[in-house]
Formats: C-alpha cells, sequence, structure tokens
C-alpha cells in the first residue's frame, strides 16, 4: 500500500471510490441531487482531505484504496477550505451542508481524538477476488500496531459491521443517524504490539 502522489493514483482511486459508494445510504443523505458528478465531487473533496493528512492510500495492485490517517496529526490547507466552500455551495447546498457540519459534530464528540481512522476504504467492483481488500486490512493493522495506536471505523452498514468485527474490531458505541433511518456503529481495533528483542 502506498500514499497516493500522482494524477493517475488519484484519479484511479476516484473511479474505485465512485463505484463503491455509488448506492450507499450513508453517503447520499448528504447530496440534494443523486447523480455521479456530484457524487465524485463530494468524494474528491474526501481524497483531498484525507491527502493532506497523508492519508490517502492505494494498495499495491492499484485495485483498493483506503482514506487512513492519525486523527492527532490532522491538518487544514488553504486549498482544502476552498475545496470545502465549493462542495458546500455547489455540490451539498447550504441545507445538506448545515445537517451535514450537524452529523460531524455528533460523531466528533463520540470519536476519540487520538488513533488511527479509517476513513474509507473501497476495493474495484469489477475484479474478482479480495487481494486489495487483504492488503488494505494488513497494512492498516501494521501501521497501527507500529505506533501502539487504536484504528476507529464507522460503519452503517450491518454486513460491513460483521465484517469487521471477524477482522478483529469491536463496537464501543452506536448512534441513530440524525437524518435516515439508520445506525452509526463505532467500532475500534485494539493495537497488537510485540515485544521487541
Amino acid at each position: 500500500m502506498e500514499i497516493i502522489r500522482n494524477i493517475q493514483d488519484k484519479k484511479r482511486a476516484l473511479d474505485i471510490m465512485e463505484r463503491a459508494f455509488c448506492y450507499s445510504p450513508g453517503m447520499h443523505w448528504m447530496l440534494p441531487v443523486k447523480n455521479q458528478k456530484k457524487l465524485r465531487a463530494f468524494l474528491s473533496f474526501f481524497l483531498q482531505a484525507a491527502m493532506v493528512n497523508r492519508g490517502g492510500w492505494i494498495t499495491g495492485n492499484r485495485h483498493g484504496i483506503v482514506l487512513f490517517y492519525r486523527l492527532q496529526n490532522q491538518r487544514v490547507s488553504l486549498p482544502l477550505i476552498l475545496k470545502k466552500l465549493r462542495v458546500l455551495l455547489f455540490v451539498m447546498g447550504i441545507r445538506n451542508g448545515l445537517k451535514a457540519a450537524k452529523y460531524k459534530s455528533m460523531v466528533d464528540k463520540i470519536r476519540p481524538s487520538a488513533g488511527w481512522l479509517g476513513w474509507l476504504v473501497a476495493t474495484d467492483q469489477d475484479v474478482v477476488g479480495n487481494a486489495a481488500a487483504y492488503e488494505i486490512k494488513q497494512e492498516m493493522f501494521r501501521l497501527a500496531d507500529e505506533t501502539n495506536e487504536p484504528i476507529f471505523v464507522e460503519t452503517t452498514v450491518f454486513r460491513v459491521k460483521q465484517l469487521n468485527e471477524r477482522s478483529g474490531y469491536y463496537v464501543y458505541n452506536t448512534m441513530a443517524h440524525p437524518y435516515e433511518d439508520l445506525t452509526v456503529w463505532f467500532m475500534r481495533r485494539d493495537p497488537h504490539t510485540r515485544e521487541l528483542d
């Protein structure tokens, strides 16, 4: 898994994310119109936010991406602020932007402020097999174990919750989604540290 650095990897990441989240109820409530162009612009903002925090990753085979970074190292940049304003005004709209801000505030009150955040994970829907998903999981665990920090993820999809539990995560909190008939599961995976010789 490598940090996304170039235009080709950024485009590939957006293509993967767009296909993976085109029907996601946890994503679409923030968009007033369900169309691919708005979804792509929205996901582009998420990717840029992760890249500012050195947390936009792509797998070695280029079939998977993860937005994954340390919560305590979050940064802000002028280009990111400008992109956020553009997304608010022209993609989400003011009403949905205010809803998203309220939702983020609710999540931030529950989510710890230190550790690793696994924000979005996506793999190419056209590729058979799970090599990309396996690489993402292994590398996330390795990075968290090396820094002796937990990983935090959230999901509104019951099947994803179950997959995360099989991978070693546990639910530490839940929240009723304020705008959709969904449950938000807050999940954590504690580091597995090894004693050094």
